[in-house]
């Protein structure tokens, strides 16, 4: 989970939080900046190595 510092913040770590209870994994980072801060990057180095990762592709 990836959230930058809009009002959800202290909803999220509690979902985080709640989900670390159950011992479901997941991750949790507060990146600086607004909703958009380094958005081309984080698409890049982290959501597409994960989609790469977590889906199965028919070829």
């Amino acid at each position: 989970m990836k959230l930058d510092r809009d009002g959800l913040k202290d909803d999220a770590v509690k979902f985080h939080e709640a989900l670390d209870r159950y011992g479901i994994a997941n991750g949790f980072v507060i990146y600086p900046g607004d909703h958009t801060s380094g958005v081309a990057g984080r698409v890049q180095d982290q959501m597409m190595p994960f989609f790469a990762r977590a889906l199965a592709f028919g070829g």
